[in-house]
């Protein structure tokens, strides 16, 4: 899972504490069992860091901004970078980030303290006041919804049909990959609330029927099964899935038509979460980049890391190519095993402005060549300046 942690405090500031203790610890345990933990912060102040934490070299570091600005920037790296992460965690200590407003309920609050007295001590009036009497009634009404949360973490279509299930009934979805679609629509089908949450598609698509009687005369798997529009399917499920939903899509990603990512406006739109269950063939041959990170803004002329996932079913040779704006950085040849393979490239940022970069990612043999390129978007800033005023000697 990739996972993105919030913090308003840099691990290695001075004015760091047992907040800061504990989020990195609940990140390097995360990292330690094999998630993808991303800890967004600002730089840290107060002069030379002090004791340095023990941060992990498998915990990605971001640090953008100050302690003032540091919920901004948090709020700009999400709107560039919220499709990269699955679930996004905010550490509260005294204001929280608000991440549910960019990825909906991908994201989960953790709150420290409600921030009463240290308002005082943290900020001057009247900032103070306002933090006290605003954000902390703020916070204890989000507390309120986390135990909520908590006490019923488990979706039921009957009550809270917030779930849809997209379903392949393509040709190339052998019968290995239909049982694996089962306990899905079994856990769905019984409970089916009116619409039903469940499509499924091939060349087209459908809504299936309202009713388990309907559902006994009218069974899965009516759908033409001679071409795959994936694009139509997921356009489905977004248009039957609430605001604020989810959609489940459990397909091969084997498209004959219609590519997904003209879905992406729609699903931002309704601020509706995507997630993919693969149905893998396990004899096909396959290297997928399923994560491309990049800074969301850096200086011209500083390192800009590039940190490429590829999952790949086989283990072997592939080549990764990597684009900027269009035109080709070069390529270099790549070991991959069975799983994720995370690869880092360093770079050094251009000139000020947008730019693109693209990741492709060639296996010989490769079954499903749609899935073999991604690309990610950076904003490079001038250099900073520095204006030294002295006395003339």
């Amino acid at each position: 899972m990739r996972i993105l942690i919030l913090n308003w405090k840099h691990p290695q500031d001075r004015a760091a504490g047992g907040a800061e203790r504990y989020v990195v610890r609940v990140a390097a345990d995360w990292a330690g069992r094999g998630h993808d933990v991303t800890l967004f912060v600002p730089g840290p102040s107060g002069g030379s860091p002090g004791p340095p934490a023990e941060l992990p070299p498998t915990v990605r570091v971001v640090a953008q901004g100050s302690r003032a600005t540091v919920f901004r920037a948090a709020r700009r790296f999400l709107a560039h970078n919220a499709g990269a992460f699955d679930r996004v965690l905010e550490s509260v200590s005294t204001r929280p980030f608000f991440a549910h407003e960019l990825v909906g309920d991908r994201a989960l609050v953790l709150y420290h303290q409600v921030a009463d007295e240290v308002w005082a001590q943290e900020f001057p009036f009247p900032a103070s006041w306002w933090g006290r009497r605003v954000l902390a009634a703020t916070q204890w009404g989000a507390a309120a919804l986390v135990v909520v949360a908590l006490a019923q973490p488990q979706l039921s279509v009957g009550t809270r049909p917030t779930t849809v299930l997209a379903i392949d009934r393509s040709a190339s979805i052998d019968r290995s990959m239909r049982a694996a679609q089962l306990p899905w629509l079994r856990s769905v089908l019984p409970a089916c609330a009116r619409p039903c949450r469940v499509v499924e598609f091939a060349r087209n698509a459908r809504v299936l029927p309202d009713s388990a009687a309907a559902l006994a005369a009218n069974p899965p798997g009516r759908a033409a099964a001679d071409a795959t529009d994936l694009l139509l399917g997921v356009r489905a499920a977004l248009l039957l899935a609430p605001r604020g939903g989810r959609v489940v899509v459990l397909s091969d990603g084997a498209a004959t038509t219609g590519s997904t990512l003209a879905a992406v406006p729609l699903a931002r739109s309704r601020h509706i979460q995507v997630d993919l269950v693969p149905l893998a063939d396990p004899h096909r041959r396959d290297a997928a980049i399923t994560q491309l990170l990049a800074p969301a803004v850096v200086h011209a002329g500083d390192p800009l890391p590039l940190l490429v996932t590829v999952r790949s079913t086989v283990d072997g040779r592939a080549t990764l190519a990597l684009a900027r704006d269009g035109g080709s950085l070069g390529a270099q040849a790549v070991t991959l095993h069975r799983g994720d393979n995370p690869l880092l490239l360093p770079l050094t940022a251009p000139a000020p402005g947008w730019h693109s970069y693209t990741a492709r990612i060639t296996l010989p043999g490769d079954a499903v060549p749609e899935n073999d390129s991604l690309s990610a978007v950076t904003e490079v800033v001038a250099e900073p300046r520095v204006l030294a005023v002295g006395a003339q000697a």
